[in-house]
């Protein structure tokens, strides 16, 4: 391999990508179609909620979702061109949810099935998140980065 081959993957352009790869892509495809609809739908029950003031909490709301939908449309758009950028966009959105699953972390009177529940929650978001970033199988087919 020569100096300018160095950023190119292991395997050939028409190989099938990994099945997390591919997972991935779909739940990201799905998350921009219901984070913009969900976002618009919810920040215009909130503008329709607020009777004072100028509003400005449901724009503000939608602006959330449609960050986090613009997100997600960049980790498709560098999934699909094999960029081994793509472990790191998509794999801090992953993180998002392991973060944001800390919040069903609730007080003392959480019933073990609830904890239960929580812990599988995270241990199949911390699964997801390591075999779409840190896998062998994903490496090699975007190359190393």
């Amino acid at each position: 391999m020569n100096r300018h081959d160095a950023g190119a993957p292991d395997v050939a352009a028409g190989s099938t990508p990994p099945l997390v790869w591919r997972v991935t892509a779909g739940i990201m495809q799905a998350a921009i179609a219901l984070l913009l609809i969900g976002g618009a739908w919810l920040g215009m029950d909130l503008e329709e909620e607020a009777s004072r003031g100028s509003g400005g909490l449901g724009m503000m709301v939608f602006m959330v979702f449609a960050f986090v939908a613009a997100w997600a449309g960049a980790t498709v758009l560098t999934m699909r061109a094999r960029r081994p950028i793509a472990r790191w966009i998509g794999g801090t959105l992953i993180g998002m949810f392991v973060v944001g699953g800390l919040d069903g972390l609730g007080g003392a009177s959480d019933a073990p099935a609830t904890l239960g529940a929580w812990m599988a929650y995270e241990l199949l978001m911390l699964a997801w998140l390591y075999a779409f970033a840190c896998s062998d199988g994903v490496s090699r087919y975007v190359g190393r980065g």
